[in-house]
């Protein structure tokens, strides 16, 4: 969803992919987030960068530490 509403398309064009693929029941849905598509991907690219700062990188992928008990076998 994101990647479309970051896409360089208008809106009409994104309208119709919306439609298809959320149906006609989400109108209100689609409108509200064409209206607030430039904002939504702002926070979204906001988001995403302060999580890159925030998790080291090796070897191209984002280390993560594990939270709970570990079972070793």
């Amino acid at each position: 969803m994101f990647q479309i509403l970051a896409s360089n398309r208008s809106n009409n064009e994104l309208q119709n992919e919306l439609f298809e693929m959320l149906g006609f029941d989400a109108f209100e849905l689609i409108s509200e987030m064409l209206d607030n598509r430039k904002s939504i991907v702002d926070c979204g690219l906001n988001l995403f960068n302060s999580n890159a700062k925030k998790k080291p990188v090796e070897n191209g992928y984002v280390k993560t530490t594990r939270k709970g008990p570990h079972i070793t076998s």
